[in-house]
């Protein structure tokens, strides 16, 4: 039986055929190399600015568009770790020497955190006797706090501020854009605790960003006005003082409608508060799509992954721009571009190593044939789901990037999606999903010829790994029956020696209930922002500790039937818990049941108690009013204090 469609998803659909021949003109894809067949060109004027967001706003191509815009390890060990003084460990970071944020930071003798909910900087101090006291709370004031990044000299608080704007439809092209959110860049001096310096980014959408050395990266976007009597960004500074970026310093792509604006700001952390300094560069193009950045200590790499459409179907691709990162002038300068087939997951879907580029994606999609008319067939429909490890490396000349090795067969069962990646050196771990796990060892040694070595396959799947030492990975993830419905979350020990990888241990954190009851049921649930957010774990592979967050959460309901029908009672509890996991891949059980901390309740509420940080082997224990510590050579747990 042949299905239609309406004319107007068939004109939504004609329209979609044209971005994927913008697709088409960026990149084209041989068995060689990846060639991109645009090029970079200064905006200069405000004219030149005008014409370009003309052009887009009367191409009105929809909001699926694309824009192209020294050995760098990861770490096997969480961030933040001290190079002298105390013993501690704070962040977990993907990359060495590449600074992420996040709601705490220490040094070793200071703790900072951000009480979110408080909205609070609070700073605390770790005596020698390894008691912690509270020395000072700042107020984070009209703006939501996101990060953290501790300096010696600075304390640097990213955060957000949403400003509604009720849209003006001859101005804004976007429809439903009803509001923008500026972010604040604050600087602290850990001294005497006073700002000393403030850059807002208005109208911005965060991307990421990291700080390497004392250069602090931000990336964000932003939609275009047409008609505006000022397009450029628009950035102010702690004394209210405007600016504006450069024309020249705006750049846009041949035959890449500028829909939008990517933003990438460098601030130079100097020692002298006088002397911090920012640079400012924009990059027209995307204005819709899943926008992620990676970065090594040498370069930032800008992904955005788009779905392409054509009247026989769609997919998606992903475009990587890379950038040069100047660490004298904390600057960057656009080196290269190319599309690649599929999505990535997150940041770890990328790695630089040894001069290549390493990037696992998943392509999702579906293929379909229409009749005469220009009708689909909805009969001829087919989905598929195809992953893909890429090893690249960059022609600095061709400002393109040149395919070196390339892996898709038996990555994967049919319709099985990435859920996690990890490269650590000449290894590549990819898990992906439908019904099972398969953990993919793939032996990344020849770059041209990357090797699958191990598959190890499981119920349930991990969304992230964590290497401890040479032949072990521990793993969190989800739990799942034979159908593949996910049902708790569990830890997973791995050896992953080559030829004879296998499970070692499989320890369910908590398991997902929903059973019947007479006259009634019972339902629980449980969740770890770990799942999602790689900075909510505590990782010492050297202490052997793993340490995160949990939530879980009992409702039972019960029914009586009376006369006048049923009367329902019922009773619900949940908790926020810290569990600390002792890891020892000596022992036969390397996961050892969990130390769990909780903090008590602050009038009728209970708050997360959600990050920690490991300072002389003793762990400090947050959440929105409390801190608690956990030693861990004598297994005492102190009582949670309450932080006025």
């Amino acid at each position: 039986m042949k299905k239609t469609i309406g004319p107007k998803l068939k004109q939504f659909m004609v329209s979609l055929f044209f971005l994927g021949m913008l697709a088409a003109v960026v990149s084209c894809k041989t068995d060689t190399k990846l060639v991109t067949k645009t090029k970079i060109q200064q905006v200069k004027t405000k004219a030149k600015l005008n014409e370009l967001m003309k052009d887009a706003h009367n191409d009105r191509r929809g909001y699926y568009d694309n824009m192209v815009g020294a050995e760098t390890p990861e770490t096997d060990a969480t961030g933040d770790e001290a190079s002298k003084g105390r013993d501690f460990t704070g962040t977990n970071e993907q990359v060495e020497g590449v600074s992420e944020a996040d709601v705490i930071k220490t040094d070793g003798y200071q703790i900072y955190y951000l009480a979110r909910e408080r909205g609070l900087l609070q700073i605390f101090d770790v005596a020698n006797d390894k008691s912690i006291k509270l020395s000072k709370s700042l107020a984070i004031s009209d703006s939501y706090g996101l990060g953290l990044y501790l300096l010696d000299k600075y304390v640097v608080v990213i955060s957000e501020k949403y400003a509604y704007n009720p849209p003006d439809y001859e101005e804004f092209w976007m429809p439903g854009y009803y509001g923008y959110t500026t972010t604040a860049i604050t600087v602290i001096e850990r001294t005497n605790h006073e700002i000393v310096y403030e850059l807002n980014v208005h109208k911005n959408i965060i991307i990421d960003h990291r700080v390497i050395g004392n250069n602090l990266f931000l990336i964000g976007y932003d939609y275009l006005s047409v008609d505006a009597e000022e397009s450029r960004p628009m950035l102010t500074l702690l004394d209210g003082s405007e600016t504006y970026i450069g024309y020249n310093d705006i750049y846009y792509f041949d035959e890449t409608p500028a829909y939008g604006i990517t933003k990438v700001i460098g601030l130079k952390l100097e020692d002298n508060p006088q002397a911090i300094n920012f640079n400012a560069k924009g990059y027209l193009g995307a204005s819709y799509g899943y926008k992620q950045i990676y970065v090594s200590q040498n370069d930032l790499y800008l992904c955005d992954s788009n779905y392409i459409y054509d009247k026989n179907g769609y997919g998606v691709t992903l475009t990587i721009s890379q950038f040069a990162l100047d660490l004298v002038k904390a600057d960057v300068k656009y080196v290269a571009a190319g599309i690649v087939d599929g999505m990535m997951l997150n940041q770890f879907s990328m790695d630089y190593y040894k001069g290549y580029l390493r990037v696992a994606t998943t392509d999702v999609g579906a293929s379909w044939k229409v009749d005469k008319d220009g009708y689909i067939e909805w009969d001829t429909y087919e989905r598929r789901a195809i992953n893909h490890l890429y090893v690249l490396e960059t022609n600095t000349r061709t400002q393109t990037f040149k395919l070196i090795g390339h892996l898709s067969e038996g990555l994967g069962k049919p319709d099985e999606t990435i859920k996690s990646v990890r490269f650590l050196g000449d290894t590549a771990y990819i898990v992906t999903f439908l019904n099972t796990d398969p953990l993919y060892i793939i032996d990344l040694s020849d770059p041209a010829n990357p090797v699958i070595t191990d598959d190890i396959e499981l119920p349930g799947f991990d969304v992230y790994q964590h290497p401890f030492g040479d032949s072990f990975v521990l793993g969190l993830g989800y739990s799942a029956d034979d159908n593949g419905w996910t049902n708790g979350v569990k830890l997973t020990a791995y050896n992953t020696t080559a030829g004879s990888a296998h499970e070692i241990q499989t320890y369910i954190v908590s398991t997902y209930v929903f059973e019947e009851l007479e006259n009634g049921y019972h339902y629980s649930y449980a969740y770890t922002e770990a799942l999602w957010d790689h900075k909510a774990m505590l990782i010492s592979v050297k202490d052997g500790i793993f340490a995160m967050p949990l939530f879980e959460w009992s409702y039972s309901c019960w029914y009586v039937e009376d006369t006048d029908g049923f009367e329902y009672t019922w009773e619900q509890s949940w908790v926020f818990e810290y569990q600390i996991y002792d890891i020892d891949f000596t022992r036969e059980t390397p996961i050892a049941a969990p130390i769990k901390i909780t903090h008590p309740a602050v009038g009728d509420f209970i708050y997360p108690v959600n990050r920690s940080v490991l300072i002389e082997g003793v762990l400090y224990i947050f959440s929105t009013y409390h801190v608690s510590t956990y030693d861990l050579s004598t297994s005492v747990s102190g009582p949670p204090i309450y932080v006025a």
